[in-house]
């Protein structure tokens, strides 16, 4: 792929794709490149294999949007390669059980403002430390995820929002499941998002249960982020 001048790129292969590495490394290789869609399948019953970015350049890219199943283990070494990235949307990225053994340093990801992720099995503190790592001057944050009631837990949110995403101001959030964490029950939960934090922030939620007689369950989402 020698394409030295563009700006722009949708990637949409035919065929089913085992590693996307390869096709990462070359897009690396585009120095003008600024934005760039990568869309591609993975066999539904099969887990992503791993992606080993050591071996590729930086990339001038500063807007990447994943529309992929993409694992877990390799957004680390993913990241430190696109120190200029501006906004980051993954349409889901993925627990795997393979993992990426390759030791990476962390990158500061100054310019990094919008995130916006589909989690799939990736449970609270999993998604804790790449906040912790990458999220620092993160604007705006929106993630979408299922089951783990970890995540209806508005102190740790508060905790993680106050240490690690200080200059965060909008804040979107979908959770689909069950709720329990310490004997909490679902409602004892999702009533702690109305605590003074939350209402100085402007952030305000709701929820609808699926079934009347599940009243453990539903989904839980953020009103009206973006005005």
């Amino acid at each position: 792929m020698f394409l030295p001048n563009l700006h722009s790129l949708v990637l949409n292969p035919a065929e089913y794709v085992e590693n996307s590495t390869d096709t990462f490394c070359k897009i690396f290789r585009l120095s003008k490149l600024k934005y760039c869609k990568i869309k591609y399948q993975i066999k539904i019953d099969e887990d992503p294999l791993p992606n080993y970015f050591n071996e590729c350049d930086y990339s001038s890219v500063e807007h990447l949007i994943i529309d992929a199943r993409f694992p877990y283990g390799s957004l680390n070494s993913l990241l430190y390669c696109f120190p200029k990235l501006h906004r980051l949307p993954i349409d889901c990225l993925v627990y795997s059980r393979y993992e990426d053994n390759e030791s990476c340093p962390i990158r500061l990801l100054k310019s990094l403002k919008h995130v916006s992720l589909k989690l799939d099995l990736i449970k609270f503190n999993k998604f804790e430390k790449i906040a912790q790592y990458f999220f620092r001057h993160v604007e705006v944050l929106r993630i979408s995820t299922h089951y783990d009631a970890a995540y209806l837990d508005a102190q740790q949110w508060e905790n993680l929002i106050t240490s690690y995403m200080p200059s965060l101001r909008i804040f979107d959030i979908h959770h689909d499941g069950f709720g329990s964490v310490n004997g909490l029950t679902y409602h004892d939960l999702i009533d702690r998002f109305t605590s003074l934090f939350w209402i100085t922030k402007q952030w305000h939620f709701t929820h609808q249960h699926n079934w009347r007689e599940r009243l453990n369950s539903g989904v839980f989402y953020s009103t009206q982020p973006y005005r």
